[in-house]
């Protein structure tokens, strides 16, 4: 072999031997599964989308320095949905959920927040909600029910009231309020409300042997002392009369204050007429009535007193029982009053009953001046007429008309008698209001 051959034949084997070679190199290498990659792509802006996050896939990866991947789809800016998982899926809702660091407050399902929490819609918490300002300004929910308040405030004095439906207003302090009236009263009539029940007790001296001259030159008036231990709403009172000749008057019988020992001189809260007609020669019980009943209040003594309406005479006159010697009816003494004024009889009571038809704490009764507990008890004027034990409309300010004879400016007092009113003050002071013309009163008695 030529040389020439020779180096052709060397480089064959040599190609032949790298070929063999590289087929050994690469069925290693397949053999051993040796696997490259390319560097990793970092992931840029809107790489993950609203799908991939409803349905969970998430790509993972890194996010490349100084880039910003977008959350606009889970809030961030306020306009997308927010993420959440059910059923190992991580899904979105479309309520508005967005956090402002920068502010420092988180809004929820609201896009005008002004506060650091703000939501439209209800937040819920089994625990304890504590504020040192709770703001509503709509409605408030107590255990069940659900209120709304006024939307102003009111004026000093005033008081919140609901309508039956959770609406509440500001209301002022009612003038008039509706109470239990015990006894049949007429409009513009004071009234006083007791302050404890009496169930009715009747006091009686029912036994007699002697007489009292009324309206005889011997005896001009008589009186018994009436002592009580609870309140009284007296109807009627009996007593035990005849006459002598043809009196040329009426019977008086009143009820009158108690003043030391005797009876008030002058003041007498009630009376009630009998007629001389009604009255025979022979000794016959006879009731004087009191329309309306008299209500004396929380055991206050007082008196009853009989007197004539006629002339003085020693052939035309009455005479009423007693029992005497002795004080049969001891809680209560009499009195005579032959001219010179009353003065106390111990020994003798004269014949009587007084008739109690009891009195109901609470209820509203014709009030007066002379007795201290009814004139203390008076709490307005009633504004509409009542028959016993019904409902009656009890002023206790505003403007009182229909009246007479008054000065404008001037002070307006209770007074001694029933049904009255006066510039001048009774036995105990309770001043009303202030008259605003002759024939009105501002009636202020809570002020007074």
């Amino acid at each position: 072999m030529d040389f020439k051959n020779s180096k052709f034949l060397i480089s064959t084997l040599i190609a032949v031997g790298s070929f063999a070679a590289c087929l050994f190199l690469y069925s290693y290498l397949v053999s051993n599964a040796v696997t490259t990659y390319p560097p990793a792509a970092l992931l840029q802006p809107n790489d993950i989308t609203e799908r991939m996050i409803r349905t969970g896939a998430i790509i993972d990866g890194k996010i490349a320095t100084g880039t910003q991947v977008s959350l606009h789809k889970i809030g961030k800016g306020g306009d997308g949905p927010v993420p959440f998982f059910r059923d190992n899926q991580l899904h979105a809702s479309n309520t508005f959920l967005y956090f402002d660091w920068q502010g420092g407050a988180l809004f929820i399902a609201s896009s005008t927040p002004s506060r650091a929490a703000t939501t439209s819609g209800s937040i819920y918490t089994s625990g304890t909600i504590e504020a040192a300002n709770l703001v509503a300004t709509n409605t408030i929910k107590l255990r069940t029910v659900t209120y709304t308040p006024p939307s102003a405030d009111g004026t000093s004095g005033q008081f919140l009231q609901t309508n039956g439906a959770g609406v509440l207003s500001f209301q002022s302090v009612s003038s008039a309020y509706s109470m239990n009236i015990g006894q049949t009263l007429l409009a513009g009539d004071p009234v006083a409300f007791a302050t404890s029940t009496a169930e009715p007790i009747n006091i009686s001296q029912n036994t007699d042997d002697d007489v009292y001259n009324v309206g005889h030159t011997a005896g001009v008036k008589i009186g018994q002392e009436i002592v009580a231990s609870s309140s009284k709403l007296i109807a009627a009172i009996d007593l035990k009369l005849l006459k002598s000749g043809t009196p040329d008057g009426d019977l008086l019988i009143e009820l009158r204050p108690n003043s030391g020992t005797v009876p008030h001189a002058s003041i007498a809260f009630a009376s009630s007429t009998i007629k001389q007609t009604d009255v025979t020669v022979s000794a016959t019980v006879i009731r004087a009535n009191f329309f309306p009943a008299v209500y004396i209040p929380d055991g206050e003594d007082f008196w009853i007193t009989v007197s004539t309406k006629g002339t003085l005479s020693g052939v035309n006159f009455y005479q009423v029982r007693r029992k005497e010697p002795g004080n049969p009816y001891l809680p209560g003494d009499s009195a005579n009053d032959t001219g010179a004024g009353f003065v106390a009889n111990t020994t003798s009571d004269i014949f009587f009953t007084v008739y109690d038809v009891g009195v109901k704490e609470g209820s509203g009764y014709l009030s007066h001046a002379a007795l201290a507990w009814s004139a203390s008890t008076t709490i307005g004027m009633l504004n509409n007429n009542t028959s016993t034990n019904t409902p009656g409309n009890v002023i206790t300010d505003g403007v009182i008309t229909g009246l007479s004879g008054l000065t404008p400016g001037r002070a307006v007092y209770l007074t001694n008698t029933l049904r009255g009113l006066s510039h001048v003050s009774g036995i105990f002071t309770k001043v009303l209001g202030l008259a605003a013309s002759s024939t009105a009163v501002l009636l202020d008695i809570r002020k007074y």
